[in-house]
Parts: structure tokens; sequence; C-alpha cells
């Protein structure tokens, strides 16, 4: 009999909801109603307008561990005059259909920092355990969202609940659902499990350098205490679409040291290339700055980098001064920031590829050696003209 009670509860339930809601739409849990049938949603966003509220994804998740599917419901709200939701924010609610002795719907939000949004473009979710610490009132999967547009962003949620039956009353506010990180980039966000790498660029930067850090998870959660991002476990400069083919393929000089150093790491050979030829019988066993030899070099991070344009004089191909900040790892068994970073100061010179270098005078050049003419400018490095950092940091 309580079980028919219950049931019939649940319907006069959605009835009622359906009455009251009248906009956009809500698939039905079978345990309410027909799985086939909607419920219709007007105010019930955060009270706002129907007219300046726009649904843009119901997805059904068992987002709390309990063996029923919740809704998840995205909303754009905001829209610019017209209106047009092209870029309008993303908010996020969760609805739980609650079968008690008095059935009720029991909302849950997603909390921001500082009240922001989730999304000003396409939004997808997933239900996916990361692996991370948690306590026996936390759901096994967090919950992941990720917004795409002109603003990149990534939230990460997990439900908790200590009373863990939603028919007693609790005697302390439910958690719901936790906010775990929170990322933000101009340019992109990557994940791999639980390591997230947030890539941003700088206003005026013409080598197409961008900020790459790299966030893991400390005790279960990103934030700390306050709220906050957690600094990243990692951070450096590098080449916002990939690491530059050839030095002569720029006309900016900072550009060839940063390569240099980044190129330690994956292609020494090729590191090789963007030093001027006095200085490349040193390399490998050369520091060029660094606390060790570069062939021991396994991986190294470009902390910062520092120069003055000057149009006119890299027309000019005058020469230039490029500062770097770099922290080196060694090959085998080394820790990153061992020996601490080394900030070295280059002179970056002009150099002119001879005609043909490949060519014997007997031969007939190739197309590609027709194309290295007497012409081809490179910035290479020169001279280092100074270093700091420590006493392991040597030229």
């Amino acid at each position: 009999m309580n079980t028919i009670l219950k049931i019939l509860g649940l319907v006069l339930l959605a009835i009622l909801v359906v009455i009251l809601l009248t906009q956009t739409n809500l698939l039905r849990a079978s345990g309410v109603t027909r799985s086939d049938e909607l419920i219709d949603l007007k105010e019930l966003i955060e009270e706002r307008h129907a007219a300046y509220v726009k649904v843009v994804k119901v997805q059904r998740l068992d987002v709390d561990d309990d063996g029923e599917d919740e809704w998840l419901v995205l909303y754009r709200f905001d829209p610019s005059r017209g209106p047009n939701w092209v870029g309008a924010p993303t908010l996020g609610l969760l609805y739980d259909a609650v079968s008690c002795e008095f059935p009720e719907f029991v909302t849950y939000t997603l909390p921001t920092p500082s009240n922001d949004y989730l999304a000003e473009g396409p939004v997808s979710v997933t239900l996916e355990d990361l692996e991370l610490e948690r306590d026996p009132y936390s759901a096994s999967k967090e919950l992941i969202i990720r917004g795409d547009g002109n603003r990149k962003l990534l939230a990460i949620y997990r439900f908790r609940d200590t009373v863990q039956n939603p028919c007693i009353a609790p005697r302390e506010p439910r958690e719901g659902l936790q906010l775990l990180g929170y990322f933000s980039s101009n340019l992109r966000i990557e994940r791999n499990g639980a390591q997230v790498v947030v890539w941003n660029r700088t206003i005026f930067e013409r080598s197409q350098l961008a900020i790459r850090q790299v966030y893991l998870p400390s005790g279960g959660t990103y934030m700390d205490e306050s709220g906050r991002l957690r600094n990243p476990a990692e951070q450096g400069v590098e080449f916002a679409f990939g690491l530059p083919e050839s030095p002569a393929d720029s006309p900016y000089p900072e550009k060839a040291v940063v390569a240099f150093y980044l190129y330690l790491g994956v292609d020494k050979e090729k590191a090789k290339d963007f030093l001027m030829p006095q200085l490349q019988p040193q390399f490998p066993q050369g520091r060029f700055g660094l606390p060790l030899p570069v062939s021991q070099v396994g991986r190294a991070v470009v902390y910062s980098v520092s120069y003055t344009p000057d149009v006119v004089k890299e027309r000019q191909r005058e020469d230039r001064e490029v500062t770097v900040t770099v922290l080196a790892t060694p090959t085998q068994g080394g820790k990153m920031g061992g020996p601490g970073p080394c900030t070295v100061r280059w002179r970056v010179s002009n150099y002119q590829q001879p005609v043909h270098p490949t060519q014997s005078p007997t031969e007939t050049p190739t197309a590609e050696q027709k194309q290295r003419t007497v012409g081809d400018l490179e910035w290479r490095l020169a001279e280092i003209l100074e270093v700091s950092g420590g006493p392991l940091c040597g030229k």
C-alpha cells in the first residue's frame, strides 16, 4: 500500500510540475511517469524570465551514485540584443526526483568561483572516475563539464552527501555538488586523466608563445581551502602550436632562443641548428648556460623570455639580445628543479646561408638546394653575454 501511495504521489508531482512550468523541456524519469513524456520548465531556473533562458542540454546521469539517473540541465542566460544566444554564458542545475513519503524534486546548484559560468559556446558533459582521493560519503565518479568557444572552461565536480538518505531530514545541510577544479583558458585546455594542462596566450606575443600550466590534484581536489585553484605543479613558456621547424622560418630572434632550449629534450640535433657555426663544436658537451652539459639534459622548461622588439634593427638583421630563464632535468634519474633555474642573456645574430651548402662544384643542385641561396637569413644564438641563477649555471 505504501509503495502504491508513493507511486501515486510521484505521478501527482509530475502533473503539478507540468501545470506550473511551461517553456522548455526535461525528459521525465521512468520512475515518475512514462520515459517518453516531457516535463516543461518555465521559471524554475533561478527565477529568470523564460524569454531570457535557453536550455541547451539535458542529460541523464547518476551523479549521486544512488542507482538512479538525475537530470543535469545546462542553460544559457543573458543573451545579447535580439535576443542573440551566440556566446551567451551557460550555467547548470542538477534535478533529482526523490521518492519519499512526500515525493519532491531536489535541486542542486553547480557552484563556480565568484559565480562564474560554465561555457559560452558548445558544452560537453562526462561522468568519469578520475581516481582521486575520496571519503565514504562521496560518489565514485566525477562530473566533468567542458565549455568551448572563445573562452575555454573546464569544471570538475563530485557529489557528496553525509546523510545518504534523502528521506531523512539532515541535521546539517547536504553538501551536494562540490567543485574540485575550475580552469579557464584563452587558447585550449587538455586533460589526461586527472592531469589538466591549461594553455594561455598573452596579449602581445608575436612568436606564438603561450604559458603552459600543469595542474595535478592534491587531497582529492585542485582547490585550496579558500576555494581558489592551487598553484600549478609546473609552469613554462612553450610554442602554442608546436616547435618551429627551422631557424630560417622566423623573423623573430627570441623564437630561436626558446626553440633551442625546448628542442634539447626533443631532438638535440635539431637544437644544434639554432647555434651559430662557431658554437656548434661545443655541442653537445657545452652547458650553454645550464647546470649540466646539454648531452645530459632530458627536458628543459623555459620559465620566462624577455626581449625588446625593434622593427628597424630586426629588419636590418642587427644583433639582438634575448634573456631566458630555464630549468633543466637530467636524462636519467634526475629531478625537475634539483639544481634550480638558470637565467641566460644571449646575443642573437644574423646568419646567412651559403649557396647550396651540400653541393659539390660538379653536382647539379637539387630543387631543395636551389631554394637555399644567398639571401636566406636566420637568427642564431651567437654568444652568451651573462649567466645567473646559481653556482652550477655555466657557459
